[in-house]
């Protein structure tokens, strides 16, 4: 069978009514041979109907953020299943779906069966009898609903095999980036643990093992680096490294590690790189000047210009002998 819905968000509760119980002048009444199913409704005429479905809208007005008024719902089946249906067989389909779709909710239900494709409309209220809990379904649920009804055909009707759709389609399961990011991380953690011996790494651990690598580092690089030895991965939160993965992320200070001297190592390695950056450019402004030739007319004497280039390589070395002692 083919299941759709469609979410009406006006309040034209009689026009559906009309066209479900007369299916635009084709059921005449007094002539109707088919049922009709009047489900938590406290009346069979259409007026009263009306009113229960206006009555029940109330309460989905006190709901913020609902906005569906009604469930037009219709089933399906294949018209070469049309000589196996009678009126038993759709009634009790049809009351199968309500149960399954939601049995707390107003329902009206007529099938339509003038032509070859014989369905059955289904006008459900926005939200369940006398509550604000709406009647939304999600996509999964939606296709756990399907999979349903066809089933309870399948099992009571097999003879209907014609109008069996949704069990003969396998089950899509969407990966959404959550689940995707919770596998990458799985994976990751198997290659760690696999890594350190094949051993599980509890907290305490994990934290003497994080404590041991720091303590032995000169520098927040040489900390990483030693981390990684060991078969820990860092990650970063806002391009900073905060801590390791393990089951779960765990932050630095919390396996131990003092946030001052922390801060300190990061700041000594910082401080390096802007020395290193510096010398880098005055032995370049160095280099420049000791290969330029002495200006003849100069008038400065030789050695005075070869004393100040002596005094700038003597602060190069003086430089790098403070960047080689913050490194310690």
């Amino acid at each position: 069978m083919i299941l759709k819905t469609l979410r009406w968000k006006s309040q034209r509760f009689d026009a559906l009514i009309n066209y479900i119980l007369t299916d635009r002048g084709r059921i005449v009444e007094g002539e109707d041979q088919t049922f009709a199913i009047y489900h938590n409704l406290p009346s069979i005429e259409k007026k009263e109907i009306g009113i229960a479905f206006r009555k029940n809208d109330q309460f989905r007005q006190a709901q913020k953020n609902a906005k569906v008024t009604l469930y037009h719902e219709i089933l399906s089946f294949a018209p070469d299943d049309r000589e196996e249906l009678d009126q038993a067989k759709l009634e009790d389909i049809a009351r199968a779906y309500i149960d399954i779709r939601n049995p707390n909710a107003l329902c009206l239900a007529k099938p339509h069966i003038e032509n070859d494709n014989v369905h059955i409309h289904f006008m459900f209220s926005g939200t369940e009898y006398k509550s604000k809990k709406t009647l939304r379904m999600d996509n999964e649920r939606f296709s756990k609903v399907r999979r349903s009804i066809e089933a309870y055909q399948l099992k009571q009707y097999p003879e209907l095999a014609n109008s069996v759709v949704y069990l003969n389609k396998p089950v899509r399961q969407k990966i959404n980036s959550i689940t995707r990011d919770h596998n990458t991380r799985k994976e990751r953690q198997y290659q760690m643990t696999k890594r350190v011996g094949e051993r599980q790494l509890d907290k305490a651990q994990l934290s003497e093992m994080v404590q041991r690598c720091f303590a032995d580092s000169k520098s927040f690089k040489g900390f990483l680096s030693k981390l990684q030895q060991e078969g820990l991965e860092s990650y970063e939160y806002r391009g900073k490294t905060k801590g390791v993965v393990m089951k779960r992320k765990y932050r630095f200070t919390t396996l131990g590690i003092d946030k001052t001297r922390l801060q300190k190592m990061i700041k000594r390695d910082q401080n390096i790189e802007s020395r290193t950056a510096e010398l880098d450019a005055l032995y370049t402004r160095k280099q420049q000047r000791v290969q330029q030739p002495l200006h003849p007319d100069s008038e400065e004497p030789d050695e005075v210009l070869r004393r100040r280039e002596q005094e700038l390589i003597d602060a190069v070395n003086r430089r790098m002998r403070e960047s080689r002692d913050l490194d310690r």
